[in-house]
């Protein structure tokens, strides 16, 4: 009997499954799907077992239990011919989604099933970390984080970087012009790198991979739903579900890491509750980093399209009314389940938020995959980022060009006196690529929903001129020519071990996350990087594979409402939603 199981720790082994299910009976195969780029575990698998009896055993016992803090979905698994095209992975699949239409500009074999652009990465509870740790909170200047001098200790100097786009990267020019909101807008694009996008970029990263407190959270009021033609409030408000300890800093004490190397000011309008007496522990805290773009304006970096402005599909902004796709039934942020009704899956006692809002990369489409993808004026295949039928009105923009795939840009991060879980959080994030030898993303610049603005990050150095205010000193005594290279590939290396220790002992708290890719925010973040575990094209929902010039995706709202009502599936999840609920 073949058995399908669903909803796998990454860290699950054909071990763990074997023995899993051989407490049932005798286990034939025990396979894991992995992905074709980099080997990583998908997050489902298959078991054979000899008897069918001891199968229909394992699947009653085994669907929904937790495994490593994540409930398994097991099932009989259909043969394959049977089975939607998302739980395929075929190499036919991988051709369709790349080599696109037939003649008419219909997708040849779209499948049935599509992926939102945006998904969630869940975001913790860390209210039992002690205060003075890292992945804890604490006011920077008690423990001498501060600007004022070189700590002996702490790590001072920069981390010279190369961002390379991989799709092409819209970044928007402001001509200071007041705009007509009831009008078609047109944009010409920056030649250049913005230091203040690449460090939103970053400090999002960081945020996530530290489990940081929000920056800022926008905070609606009691959201509403009808029933029988009446609002009804839900009980909650969002704000109210996210816990207390993600919540933007009110206070010094309490700033979270991504406050403490990012800086940090009070937000005006707030409304947590927590309060301080304290005006001194009220104000800011300056960043230790700051970046630098090295690269001026380059006008030859820019595809231009100024005689004919590319039409975009309309950005739809994510609503907090859509409860499928922002509550989580548990902590862990996981889906809720399918099918419950709309006040039951709203914003109540015992819910929480489904993490922080994340950008899927849209595998396929990057630098020589897929070119003629990015080419405007093709015709045989569906442009996910372009508006068909009714191009320009007030609901889309158009933008003048872009800056080209493949186009490199010199960065620096210049940074004071920080911890080494610090630096080695900062390298970790930069060598994503190297350390799991697969390809992995960060999202930058405008229309990101449409697969704009993939960028690979690099560190450009084998010695990075950074060094402890120890090092810094000897160097300035003995006026040597060279600042002190001293955080070779070795001390690079301890430095991401001590920062992924510290996250580990922070939330293994029960064992069940015994490694730093263990933690499931860190296992989500790297899917969302690399994109989804299978073929199906991102885009907003809607009801039919072909794009509609209205762009209406309300209308896959009502109608998942009206019949399998569909929560917005995990990250870890092979399956996308359905063109037709």
């Amino acid at each position: 009997m073949n058995i399908y199981v669903g909803n796998l720790p990454y860290a699950a082994t054909e071990t763990d499954l074997e023995e899993l299910f051989g407490e049932y009976g005798q286990v034939a195969t025990a396979t894991i799907i992995r992905d074709r780029y980099d080997a990583r575990s998908k997050g489902f698998g298959f078991v054979e077992m000899e008897n069918q009896e001891d199968g229909h055993r394992a699947i009653q016992a085994l669907n929904g239990q937790e495994m490593m803090g994540r409930p398994l979905k097991v099932n009989e698994a259909r043969p394959r011919e049977d089975r939607a095209p998302s739980q395929k992975h075929s190499e036919t699949q991988q051709t369709t989604r790349t080599q696109g239409t037939d003649s008419s500009g219909s997708q040849s074999s779209s499948g049935d099933t599509f992926h939102n652009p945006y998904t969630f990465v869940p975001s913790p509870p860390r209210d039992h970390i002690k205060a003075g740790e890292f992945a804890g909170d604490f006011d920077p200047l008690k423990y001498k984080l501060d600007h004022a001098s070189l700590k002996k200790d702490l790590w001072t100097g920069h981390i010279p970087i190369k961002l390379t786009t991989v799709t092409p990267l819209v970044l928007l020019k402001d001509d200071g012009k007041k705009r007509d909101p009831k009008k078609h807008q047109i944009y010409e694009v920056l030649d250049y790198l913005p230091e203040s996008s690449l460090r939103g970029m970053l400090r999002s990263a960081y945020e996530v991979v530290t489990n940081s407190r929000y920056t800022c959270f926008h905070n609606p009021d009691r959201l509403t739903y009808r029933v029988d033609r009446k609002k009804v409030k839900y009980k909650k408000s969002p704000e109210e579900l996210l816990h207390h300890s993600l919540k933007p800093a009110k206070r010094r004490s309490v700033l979270s890491p991504a406050d403490r190397l990012f800086g940090w000011v009070l937000q005006s309008g707030d409304q947590n509750q927590e309060t301080d007496t304290d005006d001194e522990n009220k104000k800011g805290y300056k960043s230790r980093i700051r970046i630098v773009c090295e690269n001026g304006e380059r006008p030859c970096i820019v595809e231009e399209y100024t005689d004919n402005p590319v039409p975009l599909t309309i950005l739809g902004q994510p609503k907090p009314e859509q409860v499928r796709f922002y509550v989580a039934k548990d902590v862990q942020g996981n889906p809720q389940e399918d099918g419950i009704s709309k006040s039951d899956a709203g914003y109540a006692e015992g819910k929480t938020l489904r993490g922080r809002k994340h950008y899927w990369h849209h595998r396929g489409l990057e630098e020589g995959n897929d070119p003629e993808y990015w080419i405007p004026s093709g015709k045989n295949r569906i442009r996910e980022y372009i508006r068909t039928g009714r191009k320009a009105d007030p609901q889309n923009r158009s933008i003048k060009g872009w800056i080209k795939p493949g186009t490199e840009f010199e960065v620096s991060l210049y940074v004071q006196n920080l911890q080494r879980e610090e630096v080695g959080a900062l390298l970790w994030l930069l060598s994503l690529s190297e350390l799991y030898e697969g390809n992995y993303y960060f999202r930058l610049g405008y229309g990101k929903p449409l697969g704009f603005g993939s960028v690979r990050l690099e560190v450009d150095a084998e010695h990075l001129p950074l060094g402890t205010g120890k090092d810094w000193k000897e160097y300035y005594a003995a006026l040597d020519e060279f600042p002190p290279a001293t955080l070779d590939k070795s001390k690079r290396k301890t430095c991401m071990q001590v920062f992924e220790a510290s996250m580990v002992e922070a939330y293994n708290t029960d064992n069940t996350y015994p490694t730093f890719d263990d933690l499931p925010f860190i296992c989500d973040f790297l899917q969302v990087l690399s994109g989804p575990t299978d073929d199906a094209p991102i885009h907003y929902p809607r009801l039919d594979p072909k794009p509609a010039p209205e762009g209406e995706n309300f209308r896959w709202f009502t109608e998942n409402e009206k019949k399998i009502q569909k929560a917005l599936p995990a990250v870890y999840d092979p399956d996308g939603l359905p063109y037709k609920p």
